[in-house]
């Protein structure tokens, strides 16, 4: 069973200027050397692109290697992981507002309730209790970067559960004195 032979649509619709534009990607890629050759004529009706398909020229371009003969390949790696580590760091400094708007509060709010230190203690335990709980609840507690570096929250969680245990004992005890 033979599919259809590739070549321009056979109506003028919408399909045939997608078509031509995707020629025209076609021919600027063969012109940056990624090794397409450029199609015979451009041109906006289907009559003059029913010609054979684009062929390789050159040698095929291997990919196991991961460069390209013109260097683009590469660069576009090097750009990816820029962006890459741009987005990491500006994950962690969002999940580092985000805890830091929750202290924040928690001391605005027990300020406002004239809480003594042992219950403003237990409250900032409390709130490590919550960051340390809520990898586990939801996949996205620390904000977009918790998908990127998973391991990094999951040990950031267990030292706020540790400092939230600590806090609330002290917390705690300090309540109990007074």
């Amino acid at each position: 069973m033979a599919g259809p032979v590739p070549g321009a649509p056979a109506s003028d619709d919408l399909n045939l200027s997608d078509w031509a534009a995707a020629e025209r990607r076609r021919a600027r890629a063969a012109a940056s050397g990624l090794g397409v050759a450029e199609p015979a004529q451009e041109g906006t009706g289907h009559a003059e692109h029913a010609g054979a398909p684009p062929v390789a020229v050159g040698r095929p371009l291997d990919l196991s290697t991961g460069a390209s003969p013109a260097g683009t390949v590469g660069a576009w790696q090097a750009k990816a992981s820029q962006r890459r580590r741009r987005r990491v760091r500006f994950t962690r400094v969002w999940a580092f507002v985000k805890m830091s708007i929750s202290a924040a509060s928690t001391w605005w709010t027990m300020s406002y309730l004239h809480a003594g230190l042992g219950a403003m203690i237990s409250a900032y335990g409390a709130v490590c209790f919550w960051w340390a709980f809520g990898p586990h609840w939801r996949k996205r507690c620390f904000g977009p970067g918790q998908q990127l570096e998973p391991e990094l929250y999951e040990t950031v969680a267990r030292v706020l559960w540790w400092a939230g245990t600590v806090l609330i004992l002290v917390g705690g005890a300090l309540f109990v004195i007074k």
